[in-house]
């Protein structure tokens, strides 16, 4: 993975050259560097222009060619810090709606693809989508972001689906029943809907309940399922 370590050196030296230079020469320079595949340098050049031309129309610029950088180079977390800081400094200018998607974006490449980890960052790239729609409700992304949200979405009733799967193998019904509950609750239209109800079966068996067990089987049979039959050993 690509790793931004620019010198301290480097930056106050390129400082310094920088102050004789217009706020459009210093620009045009980190460009320059940054177009010959020199990220860390451009780094520096733009981080320096920042600092010598704070309010120029080039510092907004230069914080955004920043963001991209560290994004092209798969740098998710100082990608979604700098995305997140030009949203914040700069609302109104007409390319924040980009960097609040790419912001979005960077949240969501740090997301793990295992079950057995946390998804904490899921549900933040999420939230982060959501509140893109609801700041630029005519964004050109919407069908990107639509996109991504299912994807996140489905991944989070994965998880939960997996963890209630674990309890139910180690006869914890009524942590497993607990989880598979508030997921039908929450998830009504979901596409793992038919295996939670399945696992919520299975659990109210494990715990005796037979009124919950009877219901759920109930609705197993309205779903046509495939697991009517399937059992586990309780």
């Amino acid at each position: 993975m690509f790793q931004f370590l620019v010198s301290i050196t480097l930056f106050f030296s390129m400082t310094s050259s920088y102050a004789a230079l217009s706020a459009r020469d210093a620009y045009e320079s980190a460009v320059s560097e940054s177009s010959r595949s020199r990220p860390q340098e451009s780094v520096a050049l733009f981080q320096s222009l920042r600092q010598n031309f704070p309010y120029s129309s080039y510092a907004e610029k230069a914080l955004l060619d920043i963001s991209n950088i560290y994004f092209e180079n798969r740098d998710w977390v100082q990608a979604q810090y700098n995305y997140q800081l030009f949203t914040e400094l700069y609302p109104k200018n007409p390319l924040a709606v980009d960097a609040f998607y790419k912001w979005a974006q960077s949240i969501e490449k740090q997301v793990p693809s295992l079950n057995a980890r946390d998804l904490g960052t899921a549900r933040e790239a999420l939230t982060a989508y959501k509140t893109n729609l609801v700041k630029f409700p005519k964004t050109k992304y919407k069908k990107e972001i639509y996109k991504s949200m299912k994807k996140l979405a489905i991944l989070i009733q994965s998880k939960e689906l997996y963890v209630a799967e674990y309890y139910l193998g180690q006869k914890k019904y009524d942590s497993s029943m607990r989880r598979m509950s508030r997921f039908i609750d929450d998830y009504p239209n979901s596409p793992l809907l038919e295996k939670a109800v399945w696992v919520a079966y299975q659990s109210s068996l494990g715990r005796k309940d037979d009124f919950s067990a009877k219901q759920y089987k109930e609705q197993l049979k309205k779903m046509k399922s495939k697991y009517i039959d399937e059992t586990v050993t309780l």
